[in-house]
């Protein structure tokens, strides 16, 4: 009797997984289930590109509290520098029924972009915006994140254009302590 639930219990594992992957027929790995867009992917993927391309300069301003720097530097830890673009993902199993999407197609019936919202806001993030090419690239993505409990409350807009720019605007009030601000715009040198 146990051998045969056990072969009953991997018969249904095999059908659901045969099941499964059948839903999943997009080529592109980035788009594993066309309704979920994998940002943890696709940033991982960008950060490989930038860490193993020669350094190339960045024009980074960077405004804390009205105080203002700037500088052209060259970014040698891509994966610190967008952490907060990786923290945003929204690609988790759990999440299925946690977003509103919406298509939105071009020329040709081709995808143009795609639109997330949080139905639950108790999620950090709240929207991601994801605009493509007409060659299908990434043209732009921004996110919108919210942090809140009793004692903390954050807002996140953060901006990425591949090899163009990249911000990241967070304002972020602490109980019984002044809002602070700060924002990082980075411009990728024309070489």
């Amino acid at each position: 009797m146990k051998q045969k639930n056990i072969v009953v219990a991997a018969c249904l594992m095999l059908s659901g997984c045969l099941s499964f992957s059948c839903i999943h027929t997009s080529q592109d790995p980035l788009v594993q289930n066309p309704t979920f867009f994998n940002l943890t992917t696709y940033f991982n993927k960008e950060i490989d590109k930038l860490e193993q391309s020669p350094l190339q300069k960045v024009h980074k301003k960077v405004e804390i509290g009205g105080a203002k720097e700037e500088k052209i530097m060259e970014i040698k830890n891509w994966r610190s520098e967008l952490s907060p673009f990786l923290s945003s993902s929204i690609h988790r199993p759990s999440y299925a029924d946690k977003y509103t999407v919406d298509s939105i197609f071009g020329k040709e019936n081709q995808l143009a972009e795609l639109r997330y919202e949080t139905l639950d806001k108790k999620l950090k993030t709240h929207k991601l915006d994801i605009k493509f090419t007409e060659e299908a690239n990434i043209h732009s993505i921004v996110i919108v994140n919210y942090n809140k409990n009793d004692l903390y409350g954050a807002h996140e807009i953060l901006e990425y254009i591949p090899r163009q720019r990249y911000s990241i605007l967070k304002t972020q009030a602490v109980i019984l302590l002044e809002e602070s601000t700060y924002k990082i715009d980075g411009f990728w040198m024309k070489e």
